[in-house]
């Protein structure tokens, strides 16, 4: 089946006046996507404005729904977030996408609904208790048979919580069998470990990958299951498909990929930086036809001339075409990127280095009306252990722990209060239980109490630490957490906030701490004011610095955390990984030379340079060291150099 009549122009247009400011309209490129509704796959730069023209093709669809067969349209994106910015964007217009027999959701959703939770149920009788990471990682522990041997391993927690249970009484990896190291079946410890996969299976607490393990068993014994999702399915769109991972992308294809359904694949293979077991750029092969998106109305020319030598999948049918229309973001016509060069004793200076010339360089109405953020990312957090690179080299108070969610409590009772509201209305108990542990989290970091490594406590690592040191103290909080939960989703508030109290003190003790800096947190009345966090920098809180200089505020994060983000500004800030720096692995990218990217870590580091230095309207800014810069200085091409080690000596 395909659309009962062609798309008309009429349709285009009333899809403009939805999605794009007036005076504005869908060129030819963009177009050819909207109206095709056959098997392809599109490609599509770098703010392009390709969620733009998805969701227009959407908003078409639903004119002629319900289709006369039955059938629906299966969308599905990778985050929850690009989910909720569909339904955000074209949500009133679309009653009809948003219910039976239509589904949009993310792939994880779609496999826990349609395959997981149903094979589950057949197979032990009973639905799951739950599909979550963080829930499946806390209910495991070291067989006995087990310990010896993974005490002595390096990846002992790799093989404890990433093995997967095959066919009832097989343990692997998923995506990687050929790594996992037990191969001994009758070994004690194969054993013991298999025994715990199985009990965790049977009482159903699974993980995510867990889900795609059941999918495919399902596919397997009930083959049918193929032909009636297809018959229900006959338009399915998958958005950001580089960030799939090999198991998902040979699910959809296996499910999919066919004559009865008309199957569109959307993303862009250079900025696939989440596949890194399966190697999605190999995998993803193309389609017969490859539509292209490729101007972009984010870069300018001369930026998007740099950003082209990063790509892993570049040619002269497939660039970024930075918009002349991008000039009149910038004070000076077509602003070259700037290469921010440090010594060791002026590393401190990059990030002050970089808001000047933010500030000389965009103009000023931009900069005091601005629509999108000035950031500095990195791909790696911290400094390793002989001191190299990583984000908090830059900026010392960065602290890589900081959840990215924009809710800050100013004391426990709000956690309790307002749990609720910052809710999707799904899951709520386990919600309740997380903004419960969050608070305890906070008052332990306040109370300035850390690991051994000296990174300060996250949930996962408390709930380890008490399971391995204080064992009988470890079952009273499970238990404690789990009646506030219970409460605390019945509306029982202040009475949980008193046991909370009252137990604080025991958690504490714990680690030899009393209540002293978290006192105004634990006490608090206030849900509405925040309060200032003791320990942070006057410049730097939640990892947004203040500049004192030129009071431009900089957001700071990892490279993978803005990933299909606009940024006024850019810094990118180069880190160490796998025994080298980014300019050492791809120095002949900065040299505007082509680069074949042959090893692994130089197709992983092209990856991450090229979804960096994509994200700015405005100003771009690479910052790296001086003896890496002498090393390629002759030959660097299209840049603009600030030499801080020269400057300040």
């Amino acid at each position: 089946m395909q659309l009962e009549k062609k798309v008309t122009d009429e349709d285009i247009k009333y899809t403009e006046k939805i999605l794009l400011e007036e005076g504005e309209y869908f060129d030819d490129e963009r177009i050819a996507f909207i109206k095709n509704f056959e098997t392809i796959d599109l490609q599509a730069v770098p703010g392009s404005g390709k969620t733009t023209v998805f969701l227009a093709k959407l908003l078409i669809l639903e004119r002629y729904l319900p289709f006369k067969d039955g059938s629906g349209i299966l969308v599905i994106s990778h985050t929850n977030a690009a989910v909720n910015e569909i339904k955000k964007r074209i949500g009133k217009y679309c009653p009809k996408l948003f219910s039976y027999p239509n589904f949009v959701g993310t792939i994880q959703g779609f496999v826990d609904q349609f395959l997981a939770i149903p094979r589950y149920a057949n197979k032990y009788g009973k639905k799951p208790y739950r599909i979550d990471n963080d829930i499946y990682k806390e209910k495991h522990y070291t067989p006995s048979q087990a310990q010896v041997w993974l005490n002595n391993r390096n990846d002992k927690e790799q093989i404890l919580y990433e093995s997967r249970l095959f066919n009832e009484d097989n343990l692997d990896y998923l995506d990687d069998v050929s790594k996992f190291p037990l191969k001994d079946k009758n070994s004690n410890t194969y054993k013991g470990l298999l025994i715990l996969k199985q009990n965790l299976r049977e009482k159903g607490f699974l993980c995510f990958e867990d889900a795609y393990i059941l999918a495919t068993e399902y596919i397997s014994v009930s083959p049918k299951i193929k032909e009636l999702l297809r018959k229900r399915f006959h338009f399915v769109f998958v958005d950001e498909m580089q960030d799939m991972e090999k198991h998902q992308y040979d699910l959809l294809e296996a499910l999919f990929y066919c004559d009865e359904v008309v199957y569109q694949r959307i993303g862009d293979k250079n900025q696939a930086i989440y596949s890194g077991k399966g190697s999605l750029e190999d995998i993803w092969a193309d389609r017969k036809t490859v539509l292209l998106l490729k101007g972009s109305y984010r870069l300018s020319p001369c930026v998007a001339q740099i950003v082209n030598h990063f790509a892993l999948k570049s040619s002269e049918k497939f660039k970024i075409e930075g918009r002349q229309s991008c000039l009149n973001h910038c004070q000076k016509g077509n602003m070259k990127p700037h290469m921010i060069v440090f010594s060791d004793n002026t590393i401190d200076k990059v990030l002050k280095e970089f808001t000047k010339l933010v500030k000389e360089k965009v103009s000023e109405d931009v900069i005091l009306n601005p629509k999108h953020p000035i950031k500095l990312i990195g791909w790696i957090k911290e400094k390793d252990k002989n001191g190299k690179l990583g984000i908090k080299s830059y900026c010392k108070d960065f602290e890589p722990e900081v959840s990215n969610t924009k809710i800050f409590h100013p004391c426990f009772k709000s956690h309790l209060t307002l749990w609720k509201a910052f809710s999707n209305q799904a899951h709520l108990l386990d919600i309740a239980r997380k903004s419960i542990l969050e608070a305890l989290i906070t008052i332990l970091r306040k109370e300035e109490i850390t690991q051994t490594n000296k990174r300060y406590l996250n949930i996962s690592s408390l709930y380890k630490y008490l399971r391995d040191f204080h064992k009988d103290f470890y079952e009273e909080f499970k238990l404690k957490v789990f009646i506030w939960s219970r409460d605390v989703y019945k509306g029982k508030i202040d009475s949980v906030l008193q046991d909370v109290k009252n137990f604080i003190p025991n958690l504490l003790k714990i680690f030899e701490k009393q209540i002293d800096r978290s006192a105004g947190f634990i006490n608090g009345d206030d849900i509405v004011e925040l309060q200032e966090q003791s320990g942070t920098s006057s410049t730097m809180r939640d990892n947004v610095y203040d500049c004192p200089i030129t009071g431009l505020k900089v957001e700071i994060g990892t490279v993978h955390s803005v990933k299909g983000e606009t940024h006024l500004a850019t810094l990118y800030v180069e880190t160490f990984y796998s025994k080298k720096h980014e300019s050492d692995r791809l120095s002949k990218c900065f040299c505007g030379q082509g680069n074949t990217f042959s090893k692994k870590t130089e197709k992983e580091t092209a990856k991450i340079a090229y979804v960096a230095m994509s994200r700015p309207t405005h100003l771009l800014c690479f910052a790296l060291h001086q003896d890496r810069f002498n090393a390629i200085k002759d030959n660097i091409d299209g840049w603009e150099i600030i030499e801080l080690a020269v400057k300040d000596g």
